[in-house]
């Protein structure tokens, strides 16, 4: 579209000899006005290319955290339903238990920091795209499932962690690591 406004420079405009001054004067400024007002919808539009890129960009990197986090979410959610279908009667299995809660623990640490971060690029998110309903109902309702997932989490490590300690199994028999 701009290669064919720029061809415009060299057009040829036929106007009657009679008004030839005031009319050549005329075309002139109303094609100036339009040089004019073309270079300020293509200023704007430029603008708005760079907002909805940087935009963009805020989105992508907010739906790669989201999903590895989900991710993380979905497989930690695994082993502890694995765990709670263990015999608690059988040495070897509590131990393993106790291994994984360790670290799934030491893993959690490390996780809420991301989580946090999930959490305020969605904010973010949300004061960027907040004249979208939608966009803003979604992603508040991605981070509160978030949140009770984690919630819910924590809790099936404590309920794990009360069956080993109601298993009657000592534990004091666990090498520490290092």
């Amino acid at each position: 579209e701009q290669d064919q406004v720029n061809g415009l420079q060299n057009m040829v405009v036929v106007v009657d000899e009679a008004n030839s001054d005031t009319a050549y004067q005329q075309l002139e400024t109303q094609l100036e006005t339009l040089g004019a007002r073309w270079a300020n919808v293509c200023k704007w539009v430029e603008e708005q290319w760079v907002n909805l890129q940087e935009r963009l960009a805020k989105y992508q990197l907010y739906s790669d955290q989201q999903r590895s986090f989900s991710d993380w979410l979905g497989e930690k959610e695994e082993v502890l339903a694995r765990m709670r279908l263990t015999d608690m009667g059988d040495i070897n299995e509590v131990i393993d238990q106790v291994r994984h809660l360790k670290n799934l623990e030491n893993e959690m640490d490390v996780q809420v920091q991301r989580f946090e971060e999930l959490n305020d690029r969605g904010a973010d998110l949300v004061a960027l795209l907040g004249n979208d309903p939608i966009v803003v109902e979604t992603i508040n309702g991605q981070l509160q499932e978030f949140q009770e997932r984690w919630d819910n989490l924590v809790q099936q490590m404590e309920y794990q962690s009360k069956g080993i300690a109601h298993s009657g199994i000592d534990l004091k028999i666990m090498k520490s690591p290092g």
